[in-house]
């Protein structure tokens, strides 16, 4: 069989010191190349974004990790939260490009956030020490996930002080995945090919299994 390489497109976080840049953390390339990935940098730009996402030929798309989201991008008019606005005006312009054209979509950690923010649910703030940079518990509650992983339970790393609690997610979106102390660790739309996640998959120091799974389910497999 012959190997079909992804091409996905991936956003980024900004920075600022001298002048305005964008920037991924290495990681994501080393894990994502042993899925057969080619990541698409994505810039933050809001003068371009849409002309780059209509060149096409994109297999998906991942909304990354980062900073805090601004909640108020939605409804955004203080000039301070420039920065943080580009960010986001741009991740939504990916994410409705990949709503309209059926192309799957990935949310990671912060990703998972802006997923939930957009189809109107809401966030917590000041989460128990589990959830930062450490490693906990977290229960599949869905038996289609339950059947791709081929487990019940998993451990995950976690790098997150804002999250999801029950009442706060989406109603268009349902939870795959759940702390023992009941923070949405996994997510997915019930109607678009959207599957988030909250943890990093990249910064494990050897892949998890349950993990390429995971996405190789939503991406697709790159066998032909």
């Amino acid at each position: 069989m012959t190997k079909h390489i992804k091409r996905i497109g991936i956003t980024m976080s900004t920075g600022r010191g001298n002048y305005t840049y964008d920037y991924l953390n290495r990681n994501y390339q080393d894990y994502f190349y042993q899925l057969d990935i080619d990541l698409v940098y994505l810039p933050n730009s809001t003068s371009t974004i849409k002309d780059i996402l209509k060149q096409g030929g994109w297999d998906g798309f991942i909304l990354s990790g980062g900073a805090d989201i601004n909640e108020a991008f939605f409804d955004c008019t203080d000039d301070r939260l420039q920065l943080n606005y580009t960010r986001d005006y741009c991740e939504n312009q990916v994410l409705e490009f990949a709503i309209a054209k059926n192309i799957p979509l990935l949310g990671v950690c912060r990703g998972l956030q802006f997923i939930n923010l957009y189809f109107g649910g809401s966030l917590v703030g000041e989460l128990a020490e589990e959830h930062v940079a450490t490693v906990h518990h977290i229960n599949i509650v869905e038996e289609k996930f339950q059947d791709i992983i081929g487990n019940m339970h998993m451990s995950v790393n976690s790098y997150h002080n804002h999250g999801i609690k029950k009442s706060g997610l989406a109603k268009e979106l349902r939870s795959f995945a759940i702390s023992d102390d009941e923070v949405i660790e996994g997510l997915f739309h019930v109607r678009y090919n959207i599957i988030a996640i909250q943890w990093h998959p990249e910064r494990n120091r050897i892949p998890s299994p349950a993990d390429n799974k995971i996405i190789l389910n939503l991406f697709g497999q790159n066998n032909e």
